[in-house]
């Protein structure tokens, strides 16, 4: 009798999870992009600022160099959930570096390198900066609430 029971549930659980799986995000739209994400590629910190006209700006922190390095996002481009970067390397020392990938309303997943054949490659996922610092700031303020809650004990 537990056999066909447990079945059921398995066979709704799997149907449920499979649907949750295969539901795909809506496609973001430029206004939802138009702002500054933040992420990681490796030891990278990237910060990307999109503007509405299209363009923008990406800065990268290499924790090797330990200073910033800057480049202008000379154009993107979005097509159905494809978005692809034209940067233009500002500082002296920042290298030549290309951005493309699928953008949702909350998260840009993007394979960066920089252009050549057997250059360099890495992936970053990129979401909005207001967002992660939402995040930082609520629990930051989560473990001072608990020192000064454990000072009172």
């Amino acid at each position: 009798m537990k056999t066909p029971r447990l079945l059921t549930i398995f066979a709704l659980l799997s149907a449920a999870l499979l649907a949750y799986a295969t539901t795909k995000p809506r496609q973001a739209t430029v206004p939802e992009l138009s702002t500054s994400w933040v992420g990681w590629a490796g030891s990278e910190y990237f910060r990307i600022e999109l503007r509405e006209d299209g363009t923008g700006l990406c800065g990268f922190y290499e924790r090797a160099r330990s200073s910033p390095q800057l480049h202008e996002v000379t154009k993107w481009t979005l097509k159905d959930y494809n978005i692809e970067m034209t940067l233009k390397p500002i500082d002296a020392h920042a290298w030549q570096m290309t951005m493309s990938g699928i953008a949702t309303p909350t998260r840009l997943n993007l394979k960066l390198g920089d252009g050549r054949k057997n250059g360099w490659r890495s992936e970053a996922t990129f979401e909005h900066e207001k967002e992660m610092e939402s995040m930082i700031e609520n629990t930051k303020k989560r473990m001072h609430d608990y020192r000064k809650q454990e000072g009172t004990k």
